[in-house]
């Protein structure tokens, strides 16, 4: 669920869309070299901010009616050179949420909504394509900083919000942010751009990103690992009663 107004990059984003409109799972990534891949720390060069919602936070740690923690997703999608045109490319998206929400008096569902939460986006692509007797190089790296959902730093719309499933012991999670970005283009000719991108987390379903619920006296935990094949999600967060 991811968009470009750039049409250099629009075209492997595209393979998101794409991926949320078909059989492949919500928020991967469906182009010609096979599903993105992703191992060891999850978005790693995005080490969460120490917070009092951070993974491993007790349930005293966490205000009564609040839900808390840190929500990290990492998609790689890596197409190896092609032996005709010999052009590849590798795009990642890491992102990092961290979760403040407080329960919606008004929404007579189990319903949370943002309380200050925040977001880093880290989005890079590099593409190499031979044209004649040179070689086209494009780069692209977002802005890394952290912001607020309420900043709302493009044109689209930021949004955050659970709903609790305690029949079903689940938590669902509805993550849109978006972020700026910087890319250059050098070798055959030489150009720079700027525009902006937006997405957000989900991992299995085109619903957004449904988690365990792990109900307690106190506090309930909430387990966000997810690996689909192309979005890998990790994190942990309390729910305080």
């Amino acid at each position: 669920m991811l968009r470009s107004s750039n049409t250099v990059t629009g075209l492997v984003l595209a393979g998101l869309l794409a991926a949320c409109a078909t059989g492949a799972p919500s928020g991967g990534v469906a182009a010609s070299g096979g599903p993105a891949t992703g191992s060891g720390a999850i978005g790693s060069s995005l080490a969460p901010t120490p917070t009092a919602g951070n993974i491993g936070a007790g349930a005293s740690s966490v205000p009564a009616g609040h839900l808390q923690g840190t929500i990290m997703a990492l998609i790689v999608q890596e197409d190896p050179e092609d032996p005709i045109t010999h052009r590849f490319s590798k795009v990642t998206f890491e992102s990092a949420v961290e979760v403040n929400l407080v329960r919606d008096p008004a929404d007579p569902e189990e319903r949370y909504i943002d309380a200050g939460s925040s977001f880093r986006m880290n989005e890079t692509s590099h593409t190499e394509a031979p044209l004649g007797d040179c070689t086209q190089v494009n780069d692209l790296q977002s802005d890394t900083a952290t912001y607020a959902f309420t900043d709302q730093p493009t044109s689209y719309e930021d949004d955050i919000w659970a709903e609790v499933d305690r029949d079903r012991g689940v938590v669902v999670f509805r993550i849109s942010f978006s972020w700026k970005y910087e890319q250059r283009v050098t070798g055959c000719t030489t150009s720079n751009y700027s525009g902006e991108n937006a997405g957000g987390i989900s991992c299995g379903t085109f619903l957004g990103l449904q988690v365990a619920l792990t109900e307690g006296a106190s506090a309930d935990q909430i387990d966000a690992t997810c690996n689909d094949g192309f979005t890998a999600v990790s994190g942990a967060l309390t729910l305080a009663k």
